[in-house]
């Protein structure tokens, strides 16, 4: 059986370089600012957050400083894939969140020839077939 390409990849690709782009963005301020280098290439990205939300306090707005905590939670939710985790912050950063249609089909203790029978109906949306 030949396999399928993930269409969902494509998009975790995309959700994940913005991640990174995060990251790298908070990591060049911190280094950008003399009073911050000294964390820029702290190993916990938070510390670094905190350091920049502490900098710049006078700056930001009160609710800029928990909406740059949910977008690193929310980075860190997809690049580690805890997509359950990483839906229900990017709707409390006001995101509309579409289904994923991934779904999951147990065939576990299925044949070989079972198997693909079970993705096939799993495919066709037959209840009972898969778990979203």
């Amino acid at each position: 059986m030949k396999s399928r390409p993930l269409p969902f990849l494509d998009d975790f690709k995309n959700a994940a370089a913005e991640g990174a782009v995060l990251e790298l963005k908070l990591r060049v301020l911190a280094n950008k600012v003399p009073e911050l280098r000294q964390f820029a290439h702290e190993k916990v990205l938070e510390n670094v957050e905190k350091q920049i939300c502490e900098h710049f306090s006078h700056q930001l707005a009160e609710t800029e400083k928990p909406t740059l905590g949910r977008c690193r939670v929310l980075r860190n939710k997809i690049l580690h894939c805890d997509f359950r985790v990483a839906r229900e912050k990017l709707t409390e950063l006001g995101g509309k969140v579409a289904p994923g249609n991934v779904k999951t089909v147990d065939v576990r203790d299925l044949t070989g020839a079972q198997k693909p029978e079970k993705a096939q109906r799993a495919i066709e949306i037959v209840e009972g077939s898969f778990a979203q």
